[in-house]
Parts: C-alpha cells; sequence; structure tokens
C-alpha cells in the first residue's frame, strides 16, 4: 500500500490523475509475530548434521553472520578476506554497505571455493528440506538471521551494535528483539 501511494502521488504531480484515491485511507497495524530463533542447542544440531551436505559453508554463514539468503547468494570471493577477517555485504535488502567480521569456528569452514557455489544456490532447497528432516527442525532458513540476532542479544551485546550487523535502516527494525531484553532490563535494575 506504501508503494502503490507513493507511485500514485507521483502520477497527481505528472498530471496523470487528478486525486491520489488512497489519500486518507486509513493504515491497519500488521501484527508481527515473536521472531522464531534457534536454541544454542538446536544450532549444534543443525551444524553438526549440516557439515556432511553441500550447504554446511551456506547454513554456517547464515547462523554466524546473520546474512540474508539474497546477501549470501551474491556474495563473492573478492567479498570474503580471511586475512582480515572481514566479509564485505555490498548489495543488501537496505541497500546498506556493511563490513562483517568473520567468526573464528566460521574462518575454519570457509576455506574452499564450495562457499560460493552457484550450482549449490540453485539446488539449495532440496538439500535444506533434507537438512531440516534429519535436523528434526522445523524452520525457515530466515530463522538462522533471527537466531543470530537473538543470540548477540543474548550475550548482552546492545541494540544498536546488533542493528549495525544485521544491516537494518533503522534501530526501529531491529526492534521486534526486543523481548529478549526483558533479562537485560532486570539486570540493570538489580546493578541500581
Amino acid at each position: 500500500i506504501r508503494t502503490l501511494n507513493t507511485f500514485l502521488n507521483f502520477c497527481v504531480k505528472q498530471d496523470l490523475i487528478r486525486k491520489n484515491p488512497l489519500k486518507g485511507m486509513k493504515k491497519y497495524p500488521i501484527n508481527i509475530e515473536e521472531p522464531r530463533f534457534l536454541s544454542p542447542e538446536e544450532v549444534k544440531r543443525l551444524l553438526d548434521c549440516a557439515k556432511s551436505t553441500k550447504i554446511y559453508s551456506i547454513v554456517a554463514l547464515a547462523i554466524y553472520t546473520g546474512m540474508r539468503w539474497g546477501e549470501i547468494n551474491r556474495l563473492k570471493w573478492e567479498d570474503i578476506d580471511l586475512t582480515a577477517g572481514m566479509i564485505t555485504v555490498r548489495k543488501s535488502k537496505s541497500r546498506i554497505f556493511r563490513k562483517l567480521p568473520i567468526h573464528k569456528n566460521l574462518s575454519e569452514i570457509m576455506t574452499g571455493p564450495s562457499v560460493i557455489d552457484n550450482r549449490t544456490y540453485s539446488s539449495f532447497t532440496f538439500y535444506w528440506k533434507k537438512l531440516l528432516e534429519d535436523a528434526k527442525l522445523d524452520i525457515r532458513f530466515h530463522d538462522l538471521r533471527h537466531t543470530f540476532a537473538s543470540l548477540l542479544i543474548k550475550n548482552g551485546v546492545d541494540i544498536l551494535t546488533v542493528s549495525k550487523l544485521l544491516g537494518h535502516s533503522t534501530i526501529v527494525v531491529t526492534q521486534i528483539y526486543s523481548h529478549l531484553y526483558q533479562d537485560h532490563i532486570k539486570d540493570a535494575m538489580n546493578k541500581l
């Protein structure tokens, strides 16, 4: 609706239509479900099962960087600097260029060209479904991104840093994880 409204406002400015028919239309809030994330035990189980698959490095990238599927899919070898320990995300959903530190566990996994293999991407769904069956998990790939964020928050990383690592355009987007801060709020009050 927001995109259509912007387009119709453009049409009015271009004298293609007299008025925007959506002007004044009531917008209803969308109920956003609490994001699904994996426990540390589930992460271990998923990675253990993934080790013997062609998508191990893709799954590890998602868990250890919080990158979106599209960002991982567009990743090229020149974006990965193992010496400096950084991954450059050039094209993101929010169009925000960012650099991500490579976790030590991830650097051990990213040792060969199998990380960036278009044939693996094209058959990813097949391997992903099989992996979930083996790991006995019912999750979406995007839940690995939620897992990354939630584990950071639970380990005391501030929400602004989490927002920057996720490449969110504003911290407001990161607020979906605010329920995880309840324990930190209690701890903060106890320090008073």
